[in-house]
Order: structure tokens, then C-alpha cells, then sequence
């Protein structure tokens, strides 16, 4: 068969026989055009009608079918349509859908796009701060992140929920999921927790507090003073842990400490810097905690307990280090209420604002 066979019989399968009513041989009579054309091909009942008329008459029962198949094209991407993009991460609509409904399952009544919007914007910052400080943020990274969420998750229940949200959308459920709890979990307890260099002026500032306290340990709290900073006195113990005891020898307002502190872990390790230590002298070298740097005086040992005096360098200030960073990251949100009610509502929106982020 030649080519011009299988183009009449697609043009007839696809459009249906166009204008063979109207566009017949006008030698032949109604009845015999009848007859003739029932016997004759569907490639001959094609070439009788003049090729620039059933390319007309074709076009009109196409249209509709093409027109259908634009609006569907519309659709699809209406449902991907990016809604905010934070560097070159895309937040799509269906994003904002199911991360509100997680928000819903995590904190009732915040189910909301707008909340949706500022979890995803500020988790995406914290990964784009994590790419830039070449911490791996990768799809093994997140697999290997989404088994220690299954693996130390405190609520299963709760876990099982939120899966459900995305059901079978695994790669979803690990973008606008595990890629928020991954970036901000890494991004402070790996990186800004641990990065000397992220601290090393309150560092500095404890080291000269030290250097200055070992050459004359009486002068402890006047040298806090001077330095800005505030001297605290405490007993420690392993069975009591930390109680703060200058509130109210020294008669000031505020609450008075409660019997049996709670912090036994950190009077453990507290009492044994002292070890080696006498009354009167200070622990040698700054203890680090989470937020701070903690030097320490002996005053004198009360049976089991100690008493000691106290000084805290405050490490830096987490929301100042991150917005410091995440300026440099481009955010845009295209749809205008969205964006409305997101500066609107939302607390740290007012960090976006008012630095060259927002578009």
C-alpha cells in the first residue's frame, strides 16, 4: 500500500469522512452517489472532495479536540505552578497542600497555606545556607536522615499520620518533609553548635575573663562586672543537681530556687572539673556548653555539695548567624495574598522584609 492510502484512511479514522454530504461529484445523481460512493474506498471518498475545502472542513472537527487538549495543558501546569521559590529550590502549590496538612497533624489549627509557606521557606533557607556551606544535602543525605527519623521518633504514631498525608508519594513526602527537619536539625546542632569559628568572639571574650580571674581569684565577681558580664552563685550536687542560691541571700526580687534542682547531669560534670580544684580557685579552662562558655570558682565544699561561683560567655545568637546568611538567598513569592498574609502572620517574615530577599 503507498503512502497516500494510509493518509486517507488516518484522515478518516481521526475526522470522520469530512464533508462527503456536501462535496460529492456533482455528475452523479443523489441515489447513484449513494450507491457508488457506499461501494468505493474510504481513500477514494477522501480524494472527491477538493483538497483545500476538506482541509477547511477537517479543521473545524479538530479545533474542538485541540482546544481540549490546550485546557488540559493548562491544568497540569496549574497544579505544578511554582508558588514561592527560595535560591533555586521550588515550592510548588501541591507543596503548600500537603505540608499544611502535616502542620495541621503537628500543631492543630495551623493548617494553613501561609504557615505551610513559612515552614517550607524556612527550611529551604536552612538547606540553601547547609549547600553553601558545602554540607552534603543530597538525596542519599536525606534517605539516611528519613530511617533516623523512623528510627528515633519518639511519636510512631504521629509519624504513620504524616506519612499517610502523602501516601505513596515517597519523593514528596522527602522534599517538603524530611529535607525541612534535615536542614534545620544539621544546620544547628552540627554546624552552628560546632563551628569554632562561628563563636570564636565570645570565645576570645571567656578566654581574657579567665586569664584575668587565675591571677586573682578574690577579685572573681568584680572582674565579671567589669567585663559585662553577671557572676552567679550556686551549689552543686550530684544527687540535687544545680540550685541557684544569690537570688536570695542577696535579698533581690525574683523567684526563689526551686528545692532539688533538676540539672543532674550538668552538676555532674561540673563537680568533676573541680576535681583536683581547691576552695578558691578557679576550674583552669572555660567549660562549653550549647549556648554558652562557663568559668568556675570553688568557693568551698559543704559536705557532698560544692559552692561555687559562676560566670557565662553567651555564645552567638543562632537567629542573628542564620539571617546573616540566609540574606544572600534570594526568596520570591509570586502569588500576592500569599505573600500578603506571610509577611503578614508570620513572626521572622519582618527578617525577609527588611533585607534585599523578598521580590
Amino acid at each position: 500500500m503507498d503512502g497516500h492510502i494510509d493518509y486517507g484512511g488516518a484522515l478518516g479514522k481521526a475526522f470522520g469522512h469530512c464533508g462527503l454530504d456536501r462535496d460529492g461529484d456533482d455528475r452523479l445523481g443523489r441515489e447513484r452517489r449513494v450507491h457508488y460512493e457506499h461501494r468505493r474506498p474510504i481513500h477514494a471518498l477522501t480524494d472527491a472532495v477538493p483538497k483545500a475545502r476538506r482541509d477547511r472542513n477537517c479543521g473545524r472537527h479538530a479545533r474542538p479536540q485541540f482546544q481540549i487538549l490546550v485546557v488540559a495543558l493548562f491544568l497540569l501546569s496549574g497544579c505544578a505552578r511554582d508558588a514561592a521559590r527560595v535560591g533555586e529550590i521550588r515550592i510548588a502549590e501541591t507543596d503548600l497542600s500537603q505540608r499544611a496538612k502535616v502542620s495541621e497533624i503537628q500543631f492543630p489549627g495551623s493548617g494553613k497555606r501561609n504557615v505551610a509557606l513559612a515552614q517550607l521557606v524556612k527550611g529551604y533557607l536552612a538547606l540553601a545556607v547547609l549547600q553553601s556551606l558545602n554540607v552534603p544535602t543530597g538525596e542519599a543525605a536525606i534517605e539516611v536522615e528519613a530511617r533516623r527519623i523512623d528510627a528515633n521518633t519518639k511519636s510512631p504514631e504521629v509519624l504513620k499520620r504524616i506519612k499517610d498525608v502523602y501516601g505513596s508519594d515517597r519523593r514528596e513526602y522527602l522534599n517538603t518533609y524530611v529535607r525541612v527537619v534535615y536542614a534545620e536539625r544539621v544546620l544547628y546542632n552540627e554546624v552552628f553548635l560546632n563551628d569554632p569559628a562561628i563563636h570564636a568572639v565570645q570565645r576570645k571574650k571567656a578566654e581574657e575573663f579567665l586569664a584575668a580571674a587565675v591571677k586573682n581569684p578574690s577579685t572573681f565577681g568584680t572582674i565579671a562586672m567589669e567585663m559585662g558580664l553577671a557572676p552567679a552563685t550556686m551549689t552543686l550536687s550530684r544527687e540535687k543537681g544545680v540550685r541557684r542560691v544569690d537570688v536570695k541571700e542577696r535579698g533581690t526580687s525574683g523567684s526563689p530556687p526551686e528545692a532539688g534542682g533538676v540539672e543532674v547531669e550538668q552538676a555532674a560534670r561540673m563537680i568533676s572539673a573541680l576535681t583536683g580544684v581547691k576552695p578558691g580557685e578557679l576550674v583552669p579552662t572555660a567549660l562549653e556548653w550549647q549556648e554558652d562558655f562557663q568559668m568556675i570558682r570553688l568557693v568551698r565544699k559543704e559536705g557532698a555539695a560544692y559552692r561555687i561561683e559562676s560566670v557565662s560567655v553567651r555564645k552567638r545568637n543562632f537567629d542573628d548567624w542564620f539571617w546573616e546568611k540566609a540574606s544572600k538567598i534570594p526568596v520570591r513569592i509570586d502569588h500576592k495574598a500569599l505573600k500578603a498574609a506571610f509577611l503578614r502572620e508570620v513572626s521572622w517574615a519582618k527578617c525577609c522584609r527588611s533585607r534585599p530577599m523578598m521580590s
